[in-house]
């Protein structure tokens, strides 16, 4: 959550006024999928949880400077991972 609440910040500040504005804002990250949500299957499985954090720690990775608050998600990033490797297989 914390993540995900500081690259709100990050795109609230590069974007320009008027760009994305009330409900535009929140559909990036709170929008609902058309039909079948490509990530929901991904994240159903550890390997798939630790693939969509490399995912998103390689994008920004690519598009950031390397700097103190980026390092700072990338730390919490890597720790997640550590997280859901210790999760318990899920019963199916």
């Amino acid at each position: 959550m914390i993540v995900r609440s500081n690259l709100e910040d990050w795109m609230a500040k590069e974007i320009g006024p008027g760009q994305l504005e009330g409900p535009e804002f929140f559909d990036v990250y709170y929008r609902e999928h058309e039909g079948e949500n490509p990530f929901r299957a991904q994240a159903a499985t550890r390997e798939g949880l630790v693939a969509i954090l490399g995912s998103l720690k390689a994008k920004l990775q690519a598009v950031y400077p390397d700097y103190a608050p980026l390092r700072q998600e990338l730390d919490r990033i890597d720790m997640s991972v550590k997280l859901v490797g210790r999760m318990k297989p899920t019963q199916g």
